[in-house]
């Protein structure tokens, strides 16, 4: 397929920085085999519905054709299903599910002691995990100011009332995540 024929979504609410865009074409490179598994989804007019991400990798990588097999056309949805798969084919909090710390921690090691795959590979580069051991972030430690200041930044958005999900920034790495209020008030009630 010409690349040149798909059409980004100009109202695309997801964006990804030039650090991680390099990632995700390096992952394609590396697991083409991966975009049959989870291809760009187009609309009847070319118009991307989902995939913006992994089509600017392919013309980061200067790919002016990609296989058909990379690319799906969405057949008759609604405009309003449409959009709505957009999102949740971003995953917002709550549908993708939630990392299980210790399995994942498992899963990485395995995946670098039996094949050599270093978590900064596969975009987990702002965790560090090793079996039963807390996360880090980056390489330093989180220090018992960032708690604080964590703590902190909890205590003021739980003031305003019935909050679901709130954003934080990590401290050393400026990322922004999202936690469900039932875990923040366990971690204030500490």
């Amino acid at each position: 397929m010409d690349i040149n024929e798909l059409k980004p979504n100009r109202n695309n609410p997801r964006k990804m920085s030039p650090e991680n865009l390099a990632k995700l074409a390096r992952s394609i490179e590396r697991d083409p085999e991966f975009m049959v598994l989870k291809p760009i989804v187009i609309d009847e007019d070319n118009n991307v519905v989902a995939g913006n991400q992994r089509l600017k990798a392919c013309q980061y990588l200067g790919y002016e054709e990609i296989p058909d097999e990379w690319v799906v056309q969405a057949v008759a949805l609604s405009e309003e299903k449409l959009r709505r798969f957009a999102l949740i084919d971003n995953a917002p909090e709550g549908i993708s599910g939630e990392w299980d710390m210790e399995m994942l921690s498992l899963e990485l090691h395995e995946l670098e002691e039996r094949f050599q795959i270093n978590p900064k590979d596969i975009g987990l580069d702002s965790l560090n995990f090793s079996p039963n051991l807390s996360p880090e972030t980056g390489n330093k430690k989180v220090t018992e100011g960032d708690m604080n200041r964590g703590h902190d930044q909890l205590e003021n958005q739980f003031k305003d009332g019935d909050i679901k999900t709130i954003t934080l920034m990590c401290p050393h790495c400026n990322e922004e995540f999202g936690m469900q209020d039932k875990h923040l008030k366990l971690m204030i009630e500490k």
